[in-house]
């Protein structure tokens, strides 16, 4: 019986040091978007009252953080502010300097 090597493992050479690094700079730039538009969006949230007919409740609340969680990851991603790729090339050119 004679064993094939998986295609797509041997085709695909080993990525360079340099673009693992920069794949990871891109990731924490992306996160500290997505953080930072997160907190905007609860200072936001803050700013209105929320006194109404009904109490909100916990659960409310917690879903509401959730929801703004999710909203802050997709502004973050659609790339509208350039925040994380912004800190990416600030990344780049401070390991450069190195």
């Amino acid at each position: 019986m004679k064993i094939q090597p998986h295609e797509n493992l041997a085709k695909s050479p080993e990525k360079a040091p340099m673009d693992r690094a920069k794949e990871q700079l891109k990731a924490v730039g992306d996160s500290f978007e997505s953080i930072f538009v997160n907190q905007m969006i609860t200072a936001m949230r803050n700013t209105v009252d929320e006194e109404g007919i009904m109490p909100r409740s916990h659960a409310e609340k917690v879903y509401q953080n959730l929801l703004d969680t999710e909203y802050a990851k997709a502004i973050s991603s659609s790339g509208q502010l350039g925040l994380g790729e912004a800190i990416q090339e600030q990344l780049l050119r401070d390991a450069a300097e190195r």
